[in-house]
């Protein structure tokens, strides 16, 4: 466990639920409900102003919010918001470039859940790819879907007594919540800090990824290697926060995906100094629907939602 600088109480604990800003709601919506189990959980109409401000869209009407989860997960859920503004991001995206990359999950058939999500019309980056799981005493089988905006998804075969989520609390569910936020920086040591030392988050691994099945995973050059940082909380809350170290080549999209990572604090004020501490640009809270909230922009893209 990393040491901490007078880390806030209750510190960092998952981010709940992952927002996806989309100009294809639909298209979205029907991935995580009928690719991956999914239920719907509401479907609302949140007013431009204040939330476009918070999630720093541009000015538009009053927002359509759709949002989904698994009822017996603990977080883990997804909240999809229809902006029709927002350009189109095309998949194909290497990690070479600051901002949200993946969402993970777990999947109890690889092979059933793999064909479920190609009969929808979605594809994958490769077959998957079976490997050692860096800093861990066993293998893991991995394939990369091509997700909406160009994200791409992480579905991991889930091993009992390894992986912590839904799918061993409830034998109905053939796919977990979502595990966790994958963002690229240029370098993980000041967003780190700014997470566990400011906010009390714990890491749960920091490793250096590298091989020829990471490679094909990701599509990436030969002889690829980068530094990926998973940090969790003390209640081992879904979704986690990894942080990956940028890699790839120097192709660069135009654009991102818009992401919004939402982290719940009982002291919202006590968040915002942490992180104002380590030089994290934070906006004073902001008034809602929902209660304060305010917006720290951690890296270069990537932008969190404290309330």
């Amino acid at each position: 466990m990393s040491e901490k600088a007078n880390p806030i109480n209750p510190v960092f604990d998952g981010i709940d639920p992952v927002t996806l800003c989309t100009p294809a709601a639909a298209e979205a919506v029907a991935l995580y409900r009928d690719g991956l189990g999914f239920e719907v959980i509401s479907e609302s109409v949140w007013p431009a102003k204040p939330w476009r401000q918070v999630w720093k869209l541009p000015n538009g009407p009053d927002l359509q919010v759709v949002e989904l989860g698994k009822p017996r997960a603990h977080g883990g859920g997804i909240r999809i918001v229809s902006v029709p503004e927002l350009p189109v991001v095309h998949g194909g995206r290497l990690p070479n470039q600051p901002g949200p990359y993946a969402w993970d999950f777990y999947v109890r058939n690889m092979q059933t859940t793999v064909k479920r999500i190609k009969d929808l019309g979605w594809t994958f980056r490769s077959e998957p790819q079976k490997y050692p799981l860096f800093g861990q005493d066993f293998e893991v089988t991995e394939v990369m879907l091509e997700g909406p905006q160009g994200l791409l998804h992480a579905l991991v075969e889930y091993i009992p007594g390894q992986h912590r989520c839904v799918l061993g609390v409830d034998d109905s569910e053939e796919t977990s919540e979502m595990i966790a936020l994958v963002v690229v920086v240029d370098s993980v040591d000041a967003p780190r800090a700014a997470m566990v030392e400011g906010l009390g988050a714990d890491i749960a691994m920091d490793e250096t990824f590298s091989g020829p099945e990471v490679e094909r995973l990701l599509d990436l050059p030969p002889d690829s290697a980068f530094q990926m940082v998973l940090m969790r909380g003390p209640s081992r809350r879904s979704a986690r926060f990894e942080l990956l170290e940028s890699v790839g080549g120097s192709t660069l999209s135009s654009d991102i995906p818009h992401v919004i990572a939402p982290m719940p604090f009982a002291d919202l004020d006590e968040a915002i100094g942490a992180l104002r501490t380590f030089g994290v640009v934070v906006s004073d809270p902001i008034p809602t629907t929902r209660g304060s909230v305010a917006t720290a922009v951690l890296a270069s893209g990537v932008i969190l939602e404290l309330r």
